[in-house]
């Protein structure tokens, strides 16, 4: 390993634990406010239920199924939190590793005259280029998921506006607005003669 070679990977480590840390906090941000928002919506649905069996009346069946659907399907937030932690866990020990071979390579160069240490800047090369290829590969994936999604939305907006298109008024609305108007009758008299 060369000084060179440790200023570039160090520039790389650094910029892709600045782009894991930042992935960590969103992530980290994202994982709680589910619950605080789920946990707050709750309380709210319980608290509208309670007043309204105070006063006699029949609590608000969407609270009732809001409630119900905590203790029925649980899976909901369940598999939120465990995808949620797999991520950042994930995320974490990418974090850790890159801070743990960042102080290894600045151990090395702390020394005036350094051995080689092949297996450090293999590891490090390693270490930057898998990062940054899941960098890559997590943005592309991102991209690739929402553009799945808008698709699968756009398709289910069309599917609407088809059903809705069989409503015998809608659609002759529609076919009066589509259909061909029909060319002017020529005059025989007016044609040129040939």
């Amino acid at each position: 390993m060369s000084y060179d070679y440790a200023t570039l990977v160090s520039a790389i480590i650094l910029a892709s634990l600045a782009a894991g840390t930042a992935q960590t906090y969103t992530l980290t941000r994202g994982w709680f406010a589910f619950y605080v928002d789920a946990a707050q919506e709750l309380v709210q649905a319980r608290d509208r239920s309670l007043d309204a069996l105070r006063q006699g009346d029949a609590p608000p069946a969407d609270d009732i199924e809001l409630l119900t659907n905590v203790f029925v399907k649980p899976h909901r937030y369940i598999i939120r939190w465990l995808r949620g932690l797999l991520a950042w866990t994930v995320w974490v020990t990418i974090c850790a590793l890159l801070v743990t071979i960042q102080i290894a390579i600045l151990r090395w160069a702390a020394v005036s005259k350094p051995d080689p240490n092949p297996h450090l800047a293999k590891v490090s090369f390693f270490a930057a280029a898998s990062v940054v290829a899941l960098l890559v590969a997590e943005a592309i994936i991102r991209g690739f998921a929402r553009a799945v999604t808008d698709a699968l939305s756009f398709w289910k907006q069309l599917k609407n506006i088809a059903s809705d298109a069989h409503d015998e008024a809608l659609f002759e609305v529609v076919r009066a607005r589509v259909a061909p108007e029909p060319a002017p009758a020529s005059d025989p008299a007016a044609a040129p003669d040939s």
